[in-house]
């Protein structure tokens, strides 16, 4: 339980505790920043460079980073109906559904024309 006093604790106090692990955090950090710098070629690699899950994380990649787009428009749509019609959120979101509906497309289409149409009329106001 408890550990013998070597000649050389003394020596170390809780200042060298606190050094020396910022000192490893920061080599962790330096470590994690080389792998990350090694990772950004990964898209270069065909599917059989790197194993069978490669082409899968990409696609998964391409997909997830398309949904982020996609929310920020449909987030953006909801926010213009918000304030051309004064409505909550939730209805705001219903009229982007129900116009998706009604013409058999995607919701992030239905926004990214309406945020389309916006840009185009306040162009043309004076």
């Amino acid at each position: 339980m408890y550990r013998s006093v070597q000649p050389n604790d003394h020596a170390s106090g809780p200042g060298d505790a606190v050094a020396a692990a910022v000192r490893a955090a920061a080599s962790a950090l330096e470590q994690l920043a080389v792998r990350l710098d090694s990772n950004t070629n990964i898209e270069r690699l065909g599917p059989g460079d790197a194993g069978d899950g490669l082409e899968a994380l990409l696609e998964e990649n391409r997909q997830l980073r398309e949904a982020l787009a996609s929310r920020a428009t449909i987030e953006r749509a909801k926010g213009l109906l918000m304030a051309r019609h004064g409505c909550p959120e939730q209805e705001a979101f219903r009229m982007l559904a129900d116009a998706a509906r009604r013409q058999q497309r995607k919701v992030r289409f239905v926004a990214q024309d309406l945020l389309a149409e916006d840009v185009v009329a306040n162009a043309a106001a004076p």
